[in-house]
């Protein structure tokens, strides 16, 4: 599962680094590219979310360490914040209202962006190193 989670952040990193790229220009150009990017980042986090509420949180909630289960109260509070800014996020940036207002797309994205290398950077370094230690993985 922890090889699954590492797997599913490259990839989320990959595309948070597509959208910038298609930010870059001051103009909208490729709107089905764009549509696709928004897809797959909104996919690919709708399953992230499913698989960390299923099996990575309730691991950790019953580790017997406080210092763990302090870490995943605090990652997983955290992660409702985050997702409820995907939320409306999504809701307020449908592809009209992008086309209408390219530059407010534009500055929520890269917002949006920054708010989920964040998290993704606190899942690496912190959550996962305790799941594999959880999960009795001895990483270096």
């Amino acid at each position: 599962m922890l090889a699954k989670l590492r797997q599913d952040n490259e990839e989320l990193g990959h595309i948070a680094e597509d959208l910038p790229t298609r930010l870059s220009a001051s103009e909208l150009r490729d709107v089905e590219g764009l549509a696709r990017c928004r897809w797959r980042l909104t996919r690919g986090l709708t399953q992230r979310l499913a698989v960390e509420d299923t099996h990575v949180y309730p691991k950790l909630a019953h580790d017997p360490r406080p210092r763990i289960f302090a870490l995943a109260s605090r990652m997983k509070s955290d992660l409702v914040d985050v997702t409820s800014h995907f939320h409306s996020y999504c809701e307020s940036w449908a592809m009209n209202a992008v086309v209408a207002d390219w530059d407010g797309y534009r500055r929520a994205a890269y917002a949006m962006i920054d708010l989920l290398r964040r998290r993704i950077d606190l899942e690496d370094r912190h959550l996962y190193s305790e799941l594999a230690v959880t999960d009795g993985v001895h990483r270096p």
